[in-house]
């Protein structure tokens, strides 16, 4: 057998394998435009929102302290050069009290709908399906940003229990002294399970199709986990190559919020092709699944078509 024969079939076996049909999957769904929409969104409502998901969690927790390591926690998922400035507009904006309340409504109301309607266009270009109205987006966002906010205050709560355990532990006779650092693992388990939580419940409820557990499962445990790499990582970079920007400060710190944004962004959209991959097998059984999927469910709730179909339905 020839080299060109050999090369010829091995590059026809690593298309039709697994990693082939993905890599395909991609291409054609040009999930690097989609990733580049949803990162825009980021971009554009991430005040809003960090604005009124400490408010909801203010309002939840009532207590300075927990107030302000709330705030930590919400600032730490953000570039640490960013941090800053986010922190600085949020301070300000505090001290507006008496439009604070007003502000944080429509921040999560505008930011929240901002991008979880970017969100679901893209999964529904990927699932192959059509999006949905603009009064069924609503309060579709706004439960995701409650979902976003409970999460915050179940993460403070784990995070203040496993402190507790390892300042306790530290005061025990019977531990040893070298299990003690193995407690801060617990802090990594913990935003893993919240970031688990959070990729799977993006997964579960914004596209609009109905969608099985199992079917969310492989792109939520691959998002958790770029997600995570990329807050342990993103730190990295910005130390190693962040100094470099011959552009100024400004203009630098754009585009690290771009580059962190363009990241997540491309991991949700990798997580989405993978869920929509292992739901439909094969490129060449996806247009059958989907279309018999479709026949199935209607594209949007019955209060929501035309009239005459309505009409003909009853």
């Amino acid at each position: 057998m020839s080299l060109a024969i050999r090369v010829k079939a091995t590059i026809s076996a690593v298309e039709d394998s697994v990693f082939g049909q993905l890599v395909r999957r991609y291409s054609e769904d040009r999930a690097d435009l989609l990733a580049a929409v949803v990162a825009f969104s980021v971009l554009f409502s991430m005040f809003p929102i960090i604005l009124g998901v400490l408010a909801i969690v203010g309002w939840v927790l009532r207590n300075p302290v927990a107030q302000a390591r709330a705030r930590d926690l919400v600032l730490s998922a953000v570039p640490a050069d960013s941090a800053l400035s986010v922190l600085h507009a949020v301070d300000e904006a505090s001290r507006s009290a008496g439009y604070l309340g007003v502000l944080s409504l429509v921040g999560v109301l505008w930011g929240g709908i901002s991008l979880f309607s970017a969100l679901e266009a893209v999964f529904d270009q990927i699932y192959r399906v059509p999006t949905r109205s603009l009064i069924r987006q609503a309060p579709m966002a706004v439960g995701m940003m409650l979902v976003f906010s409970l999460l915050v205050v179940a993460e403070l709560a784990a995070t203040a229990a496993a402190q507790f355990v390892g300042e306790l532990a530290r005061t025990l006779p019977f531990v040893a002294p070298e299990t003690v650092p193995m407690l801060s693992v617990a802090g990594v388990v913990i935003s893993l399970v919240a970031a688990f939580v959070l990729c799977f419940a993006i997964y579960y409820v914004v596209p609009n199709r109905r969608l099985k557990v199992t079917q969310v499962l492989p792109g939520t445990v691959f998002a958790s986990l770029a997600l995570l790499l990329l807050a342990q990582m993103f730190p990295l970079y910005v130390r190693y190559f962040g100094s470099a920007n011959p552009y100024g400060a400004v203009i630098g710190l754009f585009f690290l919020l771009m580059t962190w944004a363009y990241l997540v962004a491309l991991a949700l959209v990798v997580g989405a092709e993978l869920n929509a991959y292992s739901r439909t097998g094969t490129p060449q059984m996806r247009v059958v699944k989907e279309t018999a999927d479709l026949d199935r469910r209607p594209e949007t709730s019955l209060w929501f078509r035309p009239r005459r179909e309505r009409a003909r339905r009853h």
